[in-house]
């Protein structure tokens, strides 16, 4: 059975509450509020569930909204099973009044630590094919497709057709779009990350992350989203 996580970017209720409505469904031990050691002011709010997995919320300044009530609800590892869980915790953040904006989306995770370069590319094949249709079925925003989850560029399409990635350090020219070094793959916020499919996230952790879809607090429409990125990975043959 497949893994996920996902990312779901909120406004209009402070981290705090909305950690003790993922702790009033997911159980597990209280809340606790933790600080970064090495930043003081870098905070999130932590869920240890009934599993002993970890529920995070965490701030995102992206959000354009006042610092105290935005907020980025981060799942831990999750498998099918979970999703109806899943959907619980999004339906209990909407009865508190959590909402979103144009600036929140959500962003799902596919494990992909034992991926070849041979996997990746036959997930760009699916992509370059797939990404289209993506983008008209959930109407994604026009601006977060140009601002945060850019497409697959022609050029980009091109390099890969006329020279398709054999090892990883093609793979890595081609995403990068030269030679690249340790510094550029070890940075999770490395620049390259705005794209509806980020391959700097597996670059950096073996995770594939789609980042094209806009926040909302629907169970139905997230598990669409989950879904939809789970069939692309088994259509890819991922591991």
């Amino acid at each position: 059975m497949r893994s996920f996580g996902i990312e779901v970017e909120m406004v209009g209720r402070t981290r705090a509450t909305i950690a003790k409505v993922v702790h009033g469904v997911v159980g597990g031990m209280v809340p606790e509020h933790l600080v970064d050691q090495e930043d003081e002011n870098i905070t999130c709010e932590i869920v240890r569930d009934s599993k002993g997995d970890i529920w995070k919320v965490e701030d995102d300044d992206s959000l354009r909204a006042p610092e105290n009530v935005r907020a980025e609800v981060v799942s831990p590892v999750l498998k099918e099973v979970d999703i109806e869980r899943l959907k619980s915790v999004i339906a209990a953040l909407a009865a508190l009044g959590a909402r979103t904006n144009q600036y929140c989306g959500v962003h799902i995770h596919i494990g992909a630590a034992e991926a070849t370069v041979e996997d990746i590319c036959r997930l760009i094949d699916v992509m370059i094919e797939e990404e289209p249709k993506l983008v008209e079925d959930f109407q994604c925003s026009p601006d977060r497709l140009k601002r945060f989850s850019k497409l697959l560029s022609p050029a980009f399409v091109t390099r890969f057709r006329n020279h398709r990635p054999k090892t990883d350090a093609e793979l890595e020219r081609l995403w990068y779009g030269k030679p690249t070094d340790t510094k550029s793959l070890n940075d999770r916020y490395h620049r390259s990350r705005y794209r509806g499919l980020n391959l700097q996230s597996y670059f950096f952790r073996g995770i594939i992350e789609f980042r094209y879809f806009e926040s909302c607090l629907d169970p139905d429409k997230i598990e669409a989203y989950v879904r939809r990125c789970i069939n692309i990975a088994d259509r890819a043959g991922l591991p």
